[in-house]
């Protein structure tokens, strides 16, 4: 009757690119692993599943399982259903972030299955890639100038999820 979870926060570069650490948000650090094998006295169907999921989906699924509501300041939603191969809805995308340890450098990420939009601050440096015409992350559109719309639609969804999650930070103070 155990729910066992294998997960990481973040992937590492390790030399690709030429670069260490995980300070970026090129997809060897944005995907982790995320294994998870339900009781034993569940229903569950094995297999890999395809779904964009974030790791805030941890902590309401191990609720689920334990049979304890999910509070509602908790704005993920379980695996469970997933696991059992039921439809749920799974994010349509995903936020990721990074902040220097000086707080001097600060990261925005916003990732669909095709596209990711990337925010720098304070120096204002974007980064817009479209994963399926370009998984190796290799062409920047917002220095290219291509595809527009996209960009901006997604960019105009990572600053309202901002509006929405961080009012109540400075990182600059």
């Amino acid at each position: 009757n155990t729910l066992i979870i294998f997960t990481s926060d973040h992937g590492e570069m390790l030399g690709e690119k030429g670069r260490m650490g995980k300070e970026v948000f090129y997809e060897s650090v944005l995907k982790v692993p995320l294994i998870i094998k339900p009781p034993s006295n569940t229903c569950y169907e094995v297999g890999v599943r395809k779904n964009l999921v974030e790791v805030f989906q941890i902590a309401p699924t191990i609720l689920d399982y334990a049979g304890i509501s999910i509070p509602p300041n908790m704005t993920a939603g379980s695996l469970k259903p997933l696991l059992e191969n039921k439809k749920i809805d799974t994010p349509e995308l995903i936020f990721s972030e990074f902040v220097s340890s000086d707080r001097k450098r600060i990261g925005k990420c916003i990732r669909t299955s095709t596209h990711k939009y990337i925010s720098w601050l304070p120096d204002g440096e974007d980064e817009f890639y479209n994963l399926i015409n370009d998984p190796q992350e290799q062409h920047n559109l917002f220095k290219i100038g291509t595809e527009k719309n996209k960009q901006q639609e997604l960019k105009e969804r990572l600053f309202s999820w901002l509006a929405n999650t961080e009012w109540r930070y400075n990182y600059f103070d």
